[in-house]
């Protein structure tokens, strides 16, 4: 016999319990994907807008550290005690590093004066520096003597640096 294509197929009890899920649990799975995306896109946003105030109040420390900065630079330069440079007479060098002492009230770092092959004024440093434990450099290049032997940037021969003969 062959089924009559008018009748129904009978619908048992396991396929309407499964429409009955389906139709509880589908609409609740598709409204927790919709409540995750959400919740995803206003954090995404919240990390976004945090992080550009951040941003922002770090470049207006930064850019007022600079303007400070700018400052005390323009300051020293405009000194009348560096006119004889680079030979710098002890009272004016004197005068020069009261001037930098006051120009670096409050703030942290240091200055350092250099003339040729040498360091002239050193203001602030931290502690190494002050006891001269600083690598010595290359005046043209300002690299390490022991690794300039022949100045990449400047094309000069470096200097070995000079040492302490002493008389036999």
């Amino acid at each position: 016999m062959t089924p009559d294509p008018r009748r129904p197929l009978p619908v048992t009890i396991r396929s309407r319990l499964l429409l009955l899920v389906l139709s509880v649990l589908l609409p609740g799975a598709l409204g927790v994907a919709w409540l995750i995306a959400t919740t995803l896109a206003s954090e995404r946003e919240a990390n976004t807008r945090a992080l550009r105030e951040s941003a922002r109040a770090l470049s207006k420390v930064v850019d007022r550290e600079i303007t400070k900065r700018v400052a005390v630079a323009h300051v020293l330069t405009q000194s009348r005690w560096l006119d004889g440079a680079p030979e710098v007479s002890p009272e004016h060098l004197l005068n020069f590093e009261q001037l930098a002492r006051r120009s670096l009230q409050g703030m942290a770092g240091w200055i350092e004066l250099r003339g040729p092959g040498r360091v002239l004024l050193t203001r602030g440093a931290p502690q190494a520096a002050r006891r001269g434990k600083l690598p010595r450099r290359h005046p043209r290049c300002l690299s390490n003597w022991s690794t300039c032997r022949k100045c990449s940037r400047c094309r000069v021969p470096a200097l070995a640096p000079r040492t302490r003969r002493t008389p036999l």
